[in-house]
């Protein structure tokens, strides 16, 4: 398979983010964003049925913290390839995984690429949600299953229910933060009913949408977390008066340092465990 930047039109904006300012800052924080949803690492893995000898996707791998887990979980034998479309964390990702056996990463468009149906299992932590066509690209991710094949995928639950996010944007603006825009974005696939509409129509039997929640754990310590989230919200704050900036900031600290304890900073946060199995053949999308 080759690496290469083809992209989706619907995709364009997304590999623009991920390649620019937003993927340069997760590489640069390439540990601290790894560890903070590392929580949920175990139950999609279990999830996901690994095994020695099987040969694994791991779709929007970032830096690639689960594909070296899953990597260490299908050996001996066994391979995963991960793929993003963000050149800055995957660069991060090879040189972090470069002695390891059985593991390569792409830099594709996983809505489009074709990745012949080569998998025993796909899997991604937070990596889903960012489709601009969700249909085609989860059609796209069941073709590249074997039939028999499986999927385990982690997807933020509704912005409300995750306070590492919601607590932060209420300090930030003295209000509750508004619903997120539909379309592409780390709540896409908040509603259950929904992800699991989409799962089916791409094909997946035994369909399963499972509630999860670990704690999103933003630094080892307040002025970590808070380097880190300044960065982070750095377009909402900068539009602040000094003033409101001030208090902002105020804000932020007092929820941090209310989020501290002998682990780091840790705020709660609710996840959807998805799940399905590749029975047969799948269809081509229509155009």
């Amino acid at each position: 398979m080759a690496d290469g930047p083809g992209t989706a039109a619907s995709n364009a904006e997304q590999r623009a983010q991920w390649s620019g300012e937003l993927g340069l800052l997760w590489a640069a924080r390439a540990a601290q964003f790894e560890a903070s949803a590392a929580g949920y690492d175990a139950a999609l893995l279990e999830a996901a049925a690994l095994g020695p000898g099987l040969y694994v996707l791991d779709v929007g791998c970032g830096t690639g913290s689960v594909t070296r887990k899953a990597a260490a979980a299908v050996a001996p034998g066994g391979t995963v390839t991960g793929v993003d479309i963000s050149t800055p964390m995957l660069q991060v990702a090879r040189d972090r995984s470069a002695e390891l056996a059985g593991v390569t990463f792409l830099e594709v468009d996983a809505q489009v690429h074709d990745f012949a149906g080569r998998y025993d299992r796909v899997v991604s932590r937070a990596g889903v949600m960012f489709f601009g066509d969700p249909p085609v690209a989860f059609a796209n991710l069941v073709r590249a299953l074997r039939p028999g094949g499986r999927v385990a995928f982690l997807v933020w639950r509704s912005l409300a229910e995750n306070a590492w996010l919601s607590d932060l944007l209420r300090a930030v603006l003295g209000r509750p933060p508004p619903a997120p825009p539909p379309g592409p974005g780390a709540f896409a696939l908040a509603d259950p009913q929904e992800a699991r509409a989409l799962l089916e129509g791409a094909g997946l039997a035994e369909v399963g949408v499972q509630p999860c929640a670990a704690p999103v754990v933003l630094g080892r310590d307040v002025e970590e977390a808070f380097g880190l989230v300044r960065r982070m919200l750095a377009g909402t704050l900068d539009g602040l008066g000094p003033g409101a900036q001030e208090r902002a900031v105020a804000n932020l600290r007092a929820v941090l340092t209310g989020g501290s304890g002998p682990d780091g900073v840790a705020l709660a946060s609710a996840a959807w465990l998805l799940t399905g199995r590749r029975s047969g053949p799948v269809a081509a999308p229509s155009p």
